[in-house]
């Protein structure tokens, strides 16, 4: 559309913000199926990270399915749009030189390589968290009650239930939740992401 003209080039550039920051742009996208502690994990690390003095912006699916993103449903044209939307908005942010945490499901290769592909035609920088545990054990942990629900109510697009959940191809870290307590797998993921700011 020849009739836009972005402004970007005005404002500070990123490397500016980077340097008044003291810190490194970057994202960090958590995965995986409801239940597998992607949540949890982000809120410790947000918090962990504010008070050591980052500046740092948490992008969670439910946060912004009340709000900026609460006009789409869960069909697969919906997820995709969803998860554009996050992935413009991670661009905005690490822009102005945050450090943008993102905990979203993301069921499918396609809505991944998306997000990636929006995140190299801006030249910036995104981590792949994948947090994984069976579905049995996200069952049994439900700690929302909506694997209770979906089944009682028999609902389109739950993912796990109703809808796929696509093994992610690029990972850059893997947290086995089931396999490991909450303190060894958020203390791998604060290691991971510190090690990157760093």
């Amino acid at each position: 559309m020849t009739h836009l003209y972005p402004t970007d080039h005005h404002y500070i550039p990123q490397k500016d913000w980077a340097e008044i920051y003291q810190q490194k742009p970057k994202a960090f996208f958590l995965l995986g199926m409801s239940g597998s502690g992607k949540s949890t994990l982000g809120i410790n690390l947000n918090n962990q990270l504010v008070h050591k003095g980052y500046k740092v912006l948490s992008l969670d699916g439910d946060n912004l399915r009340i709000g900026l993103n609460k006009d789409l449903g869960f069909s697969e044209a919906d997820r995709e749009e969803n998860l554009r939307r996050v992935a413009e908005l991670n661009i905005i942010l690490l822009k102005q030189g945050l450090i943008v945490l993102n905990t979203f499901v993301c069921p499918k290769e396609s809505y991944r390589d998306m997000i990636q592909t929006i995140f190299d035609n801006a030249n910036q920088e995104i981590h792949w968290i994948y947090c994984h545990a069976p579905i049995e054990t996200l069952i049994d942990r439900d700690p929302k009650g909506l694997y209770q629900r979906a089944k009682a109510e028999n609902l389109a697009h739950f993912t796990g239930l109703t809808q796929g959940f696509d093994i992610p191809k690029r990972i850059n870290l893997q947290l086995d939740t089931h396999l490991e307590t909450f303190e060894t797998s958020y203390e791998r993921l604060a290691h991971y992401v510190k090690s990157h700011l760093a």
